[in-house]
């Protein structure tokens, strides 16, 4: 009996790993695509995205940032900006580690995307962070909630040029990103 439960985990991980690549792979990234100049203001027509599967929901300009399809797992969604200078990842996960939110808050705030982070405001208590900085030219911003063990996460990149246009998005997005449990 052991040895079928080992056996079905295994394959239950090769088809999750192998169903993230092919998400991952079926995302454009904000460096593929041809850079122009962001003029468009956020404006007041958002769009709410929710996740059933890790409870929580985000809302989003639907003018400026495209929904890029759910991960194939149901763990969240990728947006890319109309100009493609901007990125914005929201997902969940489960906490299978056991860290707790000041251990993920200093391993996120420290590499960010698999780049260095030089962060200028941050926030930790209760049951969520945020922090923005800057990481390789670009602004950073992260909220992250750590509930019943599992977090969720809002993630929005930006390129430093566009700071003003963008900082009014990040509030929003930031006060509208919910979790439910």
């Amino acid at each position: 009996m052991n040895r079928r439960w080992a056996w079905g985990a295994a394959i239950a991980v090769v088809f999750g790993l192998s169903a993230a690549g092919i998400w991952l792979a079926g995302m454009r990234r904000v460096s593929d695509v041809p850079e122009t100049r962001h003029s468009q203001a956020v404006t007041d027509t958002f769009e709410t995205y929710v996740n059933a599967r890790f409870a929580y929901s985000v809302c989003y300009p639907r003018e400026l940032l495209f929904p890029q399809g759910e991960a194939v797992n149901g763990d969240g969604q990728r947006f890319v900006s109309k100009d493609g200078l901007a990125r914005v990842v929201v997902f969940g996960s489960n906490n299978v580690l056991e860290q707790t939110l000041q251990q993920i808050f200093d391993q996120d705030s420290k590499d960010f995307d698999g780049r260095p982070v030089s962060v200028s405001d941050r926030s930790i208590g209760g049951d969520s962070f945020t922090f923005s900085g800057d990481s390789g030219g670009d602004i950073v911003f992260e909220k992250t909630y750590l509930r019943n063990d599992r977090t969720k996460t809002l993630d929005i990149v930006y390129p430093k040029t566009a700071g003003a246009a963008y900082a009014a998005l990040v509030r929003r997005m930031a006060e509208c990103f919910r979790s439910a449990d």
